[in-house]
C-alpha cells in the first residue's frame, strides 16, 4: 500500500517581497489577460468556421515586446502564454463538440 503526502509550506513575506510579489502576479495577470485578447481577435478574424487556435509561436512573438511581457522574465512570460493556449485548445474542443441546439 502507498501513501502520498501533501508538504504545505506557509510562509509571511516582509513588506518588500509582498509588494515584489504582488507587481509580479499583475504583470502576469496582465499578460494573460493580453493573450486571451489576441487569441480572441484571432478567433473572430477566422469567422470562427473552421475554427482555428492563435498558436503559441505566434502568440509569444506578438507579446514577447509588450510592456508586461519585456517586464516578466523569460519563462514565466512563457508559462503564462501557454496557459492562455492551452485554454483556448481547451475551448476549441468544447466549441466542436458543442450540442447543435447551442
Amino acid at each position: 500500500m502507498m501513501f502520498l503526502a501533501v508538504q504545505k509550506d506557509v510562509f509571511q513575506p516582509d513588506k518588500q517581497l509582498a509588494q515584489l510579489l504582488t507587481e509580479l502576479a499583475r504583470l502576469a495577470n496582465n499578460l494573460y489577460n493580453q493573450g486571451v485578447y489576441e487569441s480572441r481577435q484571432y478567433f473572430f478574424e477566422q469567422g470562427r468556421k473552421p475554427f482555428k487556435v492563435l498558436k503559441y509561436v505566434n502568440l509569444y512573438a506578438k507579446l514577447k515586446e509588450s510592456e508586461n511581457g519585456k517586464l516578466l522574465h523569460s519563462q514565466a512570460a512563457q508559462q503564462v502564454l501557454k496557459s492562455v493556449n492551452e485554454a483556448f485548445k481547451s475551448f476549441k474542443s468544447l466549441w466542436l463538440y458543442r450540442p447543435s441546439y447551442a
